[in-house]
This record gives C-alpha cells, structure tokens and sequence, in this order.
C-alpha cells in the first residue's frame, strides 16, 4: 500500500509518499507564483506527480477554516477541488483530515505547534526532513502517515 499525504498552499505546497511500513518513498514541494492559468500548472503539476508514483490512497489536510482571512480559505478550497479531482479522475482514493486532528493524532493535543509535529514524527518514525522551512513536508509526512494508520486500522 502506497500512501501519499498533501498540505497545500500557494506558497508552498508539499506532499509525501510513504509505504505500509511508514518508509518515505518520496517527497515533494512547490511554489505556484501568481499569474496567467496558474489553476491550469497546478492541475497539471498534481497529474504529474500522482502520475509518476500513483499511491493507492491520497489525504489531503483540509482547508484551515480558522484562519483569519476569508480569501485564504477560498484559495484553499481551489487547490483541495483540484487535488482530489485529478485523484478522481485517476481513480485514486481521497480523505480529507482537520490540521487538528493530524495534530492531536501525532502529539496527543490538536492546537500543538508544526515544529512539535515534526519533532514527534521524527521521534515515533525516524522520518526528517531538514530542508522543510514552515514544516510543510512535515505537515504532508503527518497526512500520510494518518492514512497509513486509517488503512491498517490503526492508532498511534
């Protein structure tokens, strides 16, 4: 079983591959500047990667309905509609999964801070990753990581 976990921004948006056994099979990240069919990159950008490795399982972390600007929460809905059509379209599975439950999941408390993420999926997995400025690859490992664990049945 192969499971790929998303965290999606404009400003950077990070996804990882792991396998049943939680071994990292690949990462990746990528800006999507502003601009002329910026929508139309970032399809074909999710095509691409699901393509090349095509999990049996994608979570996405869903839209962080808290924040504090409305736009933000609009330009996070487009990127998740994208995501989980190419998965649609390339009948791969999706789940959806709150920031704070990937949290609570990992440390045992759902408002802990990304860099605690990090440090417990570093603790319980051996997985880091030093080259990941905002935790975004660490936000997408957790992802991945709960649908491992959704797959088997698993809890922490």
């Amino acid at each position: 079983m192969l499971c790929a976990g998303f965290d999606l921004s404009f400003t950077r948006s990070a996804g990882v591959w792991l396998d049943h056994d939680f071994k990292l099979i690949q990462t990746w990240s990528r800006s999507f500047p502003p601009g002329p069919k910026r929508l139309a990159v970032i399809l074909r950008s999710f095509a691409s990667e699901l393509q090349a490795c095509k999990p049996d399982l994608v979570v996405v972390e869903d839209n962080a309905f808290g924040a504090a600007n409305r736009v933000v929460v609009v330009k996070l809905s487009q990127l998740n509609t994208l995501l989980k059509t190419v998965c649609e379209v390339k009948a791969i599975d999706w789940l959806e999964v709150s920031p704070s439950m990937l949290k609570k999941e990992l440390t045992g408390k759902g408002t802990a801070e990304k860099s605690q993420v990090a440090q417990e999926i570093k603790r319980l997995y051996g997985l880091e990753f030093r080259n990941d400025p905002g935790n975004d690859i660490s936000d997408a490992c957790a992802a991945a990581i709960w649908g491992v664990r959704q797959r088997q049945g698993r809890r922490r």
